[in-house]
């Protein structure tokens, strides 16, 4: 039997693969393919998370490996000066070991899908996994990429939690009622098209994917609103007619005033 690459590799080596099919696909598979490409990102940029590696330790050698070592375990034992590769290979093992199960499902259901409810399911699954810490009974899936691990703090009462309860809300059950009670279904889904697929203005397109990037997010523009202005206002500046509007409406105040 051929000796599988570690999950690290695999994930990315399948993400080269699904590339080359994007480059290579024809209108009809284009937007099944990047849904594919779209859901190995994910699980890239959980893996590159470490969430599931508590050693203080080993996470801070397996971050340098994946993040600047280009994957190389010679290249990390150097930076840390560990003498004996065999250490570094060793906490790559069982870091990969210890999350391929959930990993390797993932990766057969995504690249041999030939429907986006299939995707969905399989990256639904993954996320609901028992790497995950404990928290999707409650929030939405993917949060736990940004939380702490639990740790109780004795000096702490809720009443000094309140902010961070509000916050932890939104991600809840406060969210469903925000989508499904104050939002236009049929204007979601025309946000989701702009998203997923290649219909719609080229621009309105990559403004959106651009919102939902923090692109927007500017230093003093934090809020939604501020950034909303900011996308807004991105868009009025693609407008190659903009200056020749411009110029016609301050004609026709000039004549106003006249």
């Amino acid at each position: 039997m051929a000796h599988k690459p570690n999950i690290f590799r695999e994930v990315i080596n399948t993400r080269e693969v699904i590339i080359e099919q994007l480059r290579r696909a024809n209108p009809k598979e284009y937007d099944l393919v990047k849904r594919k490409l779209d859901a190995i990102d994910e699980l890239l940029r959980d893996l590159r998370s470490l969430h599931w590696i508590k050693h203080k330790k080993a996470n801070e050698r397996l971050d340098y490996y994946l993040k600047h070592a280009d994957l190389n375990c010679r290249t990390t034992a150097a930076h840390y000066e560990v003498e004996n590769i065999n250490v570094i290979e060793q906490t790559v093992k069982y870091a990969s070991d210890k999350i391929r199960p959930s990993v390797d499902r993932a990766i057969s259901c995504i690249t041999e899908a030939k429907d986006f409810e299939t995707i969905d399911e399989a990256m639904e699954a993954y996320r609901e996994s028992a790497t995950h810490p404990g928290t999707y009974g409650y929030f939405l899936p993917g949060t736990s990429l940004y939380l702490p691990a639990s740790k109780y703090d004795p000096s702490l009462s809720l009443k000094d939690c309140r902010k961070e309860l509000a916050r932890l809300g939104v991600y809840a059950h406060f969210v469903e009622y925000v989508l499904t009670q104050e939002c236009n279904s049929t204007k979601l889904a025309h946000i989701l098209s702009l998203l997923s697929t290649r219909n719609g203005k080229k621009m309105d397109r990559e403004a959106v994917k651009m919102f939902f990037s923090g692109e927007f997010t500017l230093q003093g523009q934090h809020t939604i609103t501020d950034q909303l202005n900011r996308l807004y206002e991105w868009l009025e500046e693609q407008n190659p007619y903009r200056s020749v509007n411009q110029l016609e409406e301050a004609e026709l105040d000039a004549g106003n005033a006249d």
